[in-house]
């Protein structure tokens, strides 16, 4: 197994640090912001500096994608489902959760 080390975005100089742009620069590639290290076989190693596509990927192969969710923060419409209520008093929950209920009986959801 190798590891190939796939890049994405691009990325000004003074934002990396020295270690960093001698890399690119030794490989002969433009800066880039993201970069991540996976295991592939001998036989799916690709040349340095290939840009990969779409077209990269059989139809209907399976891909692993991570990513990073944007936070919501605390309103009535995703209290329950966030989980808000477990900062509030046993009180304030039965109000608020009385409150979304009725909010959401009148909009039409079928509870």
């Amino acid at each position: 197994m190798n590891n190939t080390l796939l890049g994405a975005g691009q990325k000004k100089e003074k934002h990396l640090t020295k270690p960093e742009v001698g890399h690119f620069r030794a490989q002969g590639v433009p800066l880039k912001r993201k970069l991540r290290e996976f295991p592939v076989t001998e036989d799916a190693l690709l040349p340095v500096g290939t840009t990969i596509t779409v077209r990269h990927f059989v139809p209907e192969q399976f891909v692993d994608v991570t990513g990073i969710t944007k936070g919501k923060g605390c309103n009535e419409k995703n209290m329950i489902s966030v989980g808000c209520l477990r900062h509030m008093g046993h009180l304030s929950r039965i109000a608020v959760v009385a409150l979304l209920v009725k909010e959401m009986l009148l909009e039409g959801y079928v509870i």
